[in-house]
């Protein structure tokens, strides 16, 4: 539970601030979708250092498996994430409430 909050909220918050960002002239201007794909990209951790130094002082098999257990997990929460903003689509025509809750309700069904 605790990868999937920490993985949305930097997804979340790091698309805001590339957007605005963007908006203010300090970076290139990004549309939101842009801004919320990188972003999903760019959020996963990998505690790949983490892991070795575990190895390394024979740190708790447990302790090794959690940690590993959630770099899998945020891995999986980004793409996801990634394919359903890529695939979200606005339409002027249609409900706007409903148009971006639909990469939410795509998130809950393919994970």
């Amino acid at each position: 539970m605790f990868a999937f909050l920490g993985t949305f909220i930097a997804i979340i918050s790091l698309g805001l601030m590339m957007k605005v960002l963007g908006l203010t002239g300090w970076t290139p201007h990004f549309t939101w979708r842009e801004s919320f794909a990188f972003s999903s990209l760019i959020s996963a951790t990998d505690p790949v250092t983490v892991l070795a130094i575990f190895k390394e002082f024979n740190t708790d098999i447990n302790l090794y498996t959690l940690v590993f257990g959630e770099s899998i997990f945020n891995d999986a929460i980004c793409i996801v994430m990634y394919r359903a903003i890529t695939e979200f689509h606005f339409d002027e025509n249609k409900n706007l409430f409903l148009q971006v809750m639909s990469p939410f309700v795509e998130f809950a069904v393919l994970f």
